[in-house]
């Protein structure tokens, strides 16, 4: 059976989609998230003629936060040049200054 990419014109077997998608799941994603993560796992790893079991293994180590920035690594890389995904950081707060609330 094979799964074809609405954005992308290459066929994908079901064998490592399946394995890709369950990496994700097990990994709280849910199924919606985790299939289109594969898709662009797989698609990446396509791309950079590379095993996508050699990927998932790679990513097997990873921490919550390491597995969250490389997918977003992925997903950009195959993403068109107008819009990119990303995060925010929160701005540290500067603690030089105490804040009151002032009665005029």
């Amino acid at each position: 059976m094979l799964f074809r990419s609405v954005s992308q014109s290459r066929y994908i077997t079901r064998s490592p989609l399946a394995t890709v998608v369950g990496f994700f799941e097990k990994r709280g994603f849910g199924k919606q998230a985790a299939e289109n993560t594969a898709v662009a796992v797989l698609t990446h790893a396509k791309r950079e003629n590379v095993s996508p079991f050699e990927i998932v293994d790679k990513l097997k180590g990873l921490t919550e936060i390491q597995l969250s920035h490389v997918v977003l690594e992925i997903m950009n890389s195959i993403g068109g040049k107008s819009a990119v995904m990303g995060y925010s950081v929160p701005q540290p707060v500067n603690k030089s200054y105490e804040a009151r609330n002032i009665i005029v």
